[in-house]
């Protein structure tokens, strides 16, 4: 199984390293919004020290090893409960997510009630921009 996550991790650096192409990967995607609940204990900080607001998604930590904090990211084609048909717009990878998941991205929205509705979906993470270093 780790053989084949180094794998999949070493196509996507290859895909990801040409910013010409686009680079698409399936994805479970929850939600969160800012409180101590489902945060740590400063809920309106993101990992990268901006302030919590709509529009930050949080990707797990194996997904930021090839897409850096501060990318344009959109998940499109969502399937699931309550996320089902639509998609995100454009969001900034901005928040990281706890240790043990795995593929997944989260995106914060503005209230505890349409994080919960949104429930646990899948769909398409596109990355539109990478940030220059």
């Amino acid at each position: 199984m780790k053989f084949k996550n180094m794998i999949m991790m070493l196509l996507c650096l290859i895909l990801v390293s040409d910013s010409s192409k686009a680079f698409r990967l399936t994805v479970r995607t929850t939600a969160y919004n800012a409180s101590s609940s489902q945060t740590d204990s400063t809920p309106f900080i993101t990992a990268t020290g901006t302030r919590a607001r709509v529009g930050v998604v949080a990707l797990s930590r194996d997904l930021l090893a090839f897409i850096p904090y501060g990318s344009r990211v959109q998940i499109v084609n969502l399937r699931g409960s309550g996320c089902g048909g639509w998609n995100t717009g454009i969001l900034r990878v901005e928040d990281t997510m706890h240790a043990r998941k795995r593929n997944q991205a989260d995106v914060l929205l503005g209230s505890y009630r349409s994080a919960i509705n949104w429930g646990v979906c899948t769909g398409t993470l596109e990355v539109i921009s990478r940030p220059y270093k």
